[in-house]
Formats: C-alpha cells, structure tokens, sequence
C-alpha cells in the first residue's frame, strides 16, 4: 500500500503566496484574525482591484457570485477576474455552500 500524502491545513495547499480580499472591512478583518500571515485586502470599489493584469496563477471564489444581485454585475466581476489572471492560470468557482 503506497504511503498517504501529508494532510495539509487550507493555508498549506501547495501555494506559497496567497492573498484574500472581499469587499466586506468585517470578513477581512475576520481573515486577519484567523490567519495573520496571508495578505488581505478589503476592495473600494468592487469589482475593480488594485493588481496589475495576469498576476495570479489561480482564482478561487466560494459562494460570491451567489452573493451579487444582477447578472451585468457577475460579468464584470468575472471580466476582473480574467483580467488579473495568468494565461492558462485557473479559475474555480463553487457557486453555493450546499
């Protein structure tokens, strides 16, 4: 029997560089409180962020777009998205918590 990968902590999936951000202050400081050493930012103005085009290899959401009335304001959260993504860099949606 080969033996078990090591358990990682959701901090620890392979990534050495993570950065959060939300546009609710309260869950940003929640992510702080939780986990000091990752980089969180709270947005002004979503969806527009502050970082420069393709500088992220991978993009997860959980549950935002669920959280976004109007179908032009998914749009444009997803055309930010795209646009701070890497080519051939990853996309993940999970759309509800069920």
């Amino acid at each position: 029997m080969p033996p078990r990968p090591p358990r990682r902590s959701p901090t620890q999936c392979g990534f050495s560089d993570l950065t959060g951000v939300d546009a609710s202050p309260a869950m940003i400081s929640r992510a702080r409180r939780l986990h000091p050493a990752m980089r969180c930012a709270a947005l002004d103005a979503p969806p527009a962020t502050p970082y420069l085009d393709a500088s992220f290899d991978a993009v997860l959401l959980f549950a935002v777009l669920t959280c976004i009335p109007g179908d032009e304001a998914q749009h444009r959260l997803s055309a930010e998205l795209n646009r701070i993504l890497k080519p051939g860099g990853i996309l993940a949606r999970k759309l509800t918590s069920a």
